[in-house]
């Protein structure tokens, strides 16, 4: 069957606690002011965002982040490439201190430190249930409104049965069935896939869970949303000690969604020495090339 990339486009929206009008807003300057767009190449600025970038150890609990740049940033993640563009995920950003108080209850060790003093906690959410959300007339719907796309329903039907087959998700079945119909056929294909490897004469993808292909794609627009973060000379800590049940109870989220990891972000806590977390790993507050400490390359990469 051949495949249909075709551009699937409802993002899911992401939600605002806005912070406490207490805080006082800080003035912020975008890298785009120090290095001219003509004077660098489009290397050199990537180069300079990846490295720039690191896990911070503490945050400035006294920084805000101007919630249009928080939204900026928002906006750029949501370009982050997803199977089919179905954008399986729900992004939910959290700038209100009371609310911030409550989810540290819910982290392990220094996270809980990092997630009260944090200007913005964003928390990145995998649906599983995503495939159940394709419709035709949802997909028409798109179609409808971006006229460069072909309108042919059976365009639409084939993208959104092939999406429901790399979620394992069958939206027409009830929910129980559908999880065991998904479970015999990733095990069908797969040995398929394992008796006919050796002639290759029939190539099946390698399909997963419908909770680790939501959390693949979401990972992807987490990756985006730190480098995003970066380029405004923001500074983040990815996290996944914590508890998730009590994360979802608190944001009042559907048990559809897995939380495979939320982000503190924020101004870095000044401080010259180095500290140690609660589990005993040391962490550096200092920001620059060479402050990320890397695997070696042949540890880590294979070119063939």
């Amino acid at each position: 069957m051949r495949i249909l990339h075709a551009l699937f486009v409802q993002a899911t929206a992401f939600s605002f606690f806005r912070a406490t009008p207490t805080r006082s807003q800080t003035q912020f300057s975008s890298p785009s002011s120090k290095v001219s767009i003509f004077e660098s190449t489009k290397e050199s600025i990537f180069e300079s965002i990846v490295f720039n970038r690191y896990a911070a150890g503490r945050f400035d609990p006294d920084f805000v982040i101007p919630i249009p740049l928080l939204s900026s940033i928002l906006k750029l993640s949501l370009r982050a490439p997803t199977s089919f563009n179905s954008q399986p995920y729900r992004i939910v950003s959290i700038q209100d201190h009371a609310t911030k108080q409550k989810l540290s209850k819910f982290c392990i060790g220094r996270n809980a430190d990092r997630v009260r003093d944090c200007s913005a906690l964003v928390v990145f959410c995998a649906d599983n249930h995503s495939g159940s959300r394709i419709n035709i007339r949802r997909l028409r719907r798109f179609f409808q409104s971006h006229p460069a796309v072909p309108q042919s329903p059976s365009s639409s039907l084939r993208t959104s049965l092939l999406i429901s087959f790399f979620a394992s998700s069958y939206p027409f079945l009830p929910r129980f069935l559908s999880r065991i119909i998904s479970f015999f056929v990733r095990l069908a294909i797969n040995t398929i896939n394992l008796l006919k490897i050796r002639e290759q004469r029939l190539v099946l993808p390698t399909l997963t869970s419908a909770e680790t292909w939501a959390t693949k794609n979401t990972m992807l627009v987490a990756s985006t949303f730190m480098l995003a973060a970066s380029s405004r000379d923001l500074e983040t800590c990815p996290m996944e000690g914590f508890n998730q049940s009590g994360i979802r109870k608190v944001l009042n989220l559907s048990r559809k969604f897995t939380i495979p990891i939320i982000i503190a972000t924020g101004k870095r806590l000044e401080r010259v020495e180095d500290f140690a977390d609660g589990v005993g790993v040391v962490h550096s507050n200092s920001r620059g090339t060479g402050s990320k400490a890397s695997m070696r390359m042949e540890d880590s990469l294979t070119m063939i």
